[in-house]
């Protein structure tokens, strides 16, 4: 199984925050989803609410909400939480999450 790390940058919406602040009916089934994901091979995880969406950034579904997290050996590192607004994923978005994962993997994974 593997473990859980959110990313976190000064003066940036901390993605662990932004969970624990949901209302219950936003939350949802979002920690149980995440605990599917650490649990089963990405071959196993249903594509309705887990998708890639770019060099090695998944994109996790639950209602208006979105995590874009990507996979080590060890972990699944979240690394940015938004509600979406738009049919598509904004350009922004994705360029919060691109560099955070490059910071991560250049740390090697500390």
């Amino acid at each position: 199984m593997l473990g859980i790390r959110y990313l976190e940058e000064p003066g940036k919406p901390a993605p662990l925050s932004y969970i624990q602040g949901l209302k219950p009916a936003d939350y949802g089934h979002l920690p149980n989803k995440i605990d599917y994901c650490k649990t089963y091979s990405t071959a196993d995880w249903p594509r309705k609410w887990v998708e890639i969406i770019e060099d090695r950034i998944w994109e996790l579904r639950q209602g208006d909400h979105r995590v874009l997290f990507f996979l080590t050996t060890e972990f699944i590192v979240v690394l940015h939480v938004f509600r979406k607004q738009s049919q598509n994923i904004k350009p922004i978005d994705i360029e919060l999450a691109r560099p955070r994962r490059d910071h991560f993997i250049a740390q090697g994974s500390k």
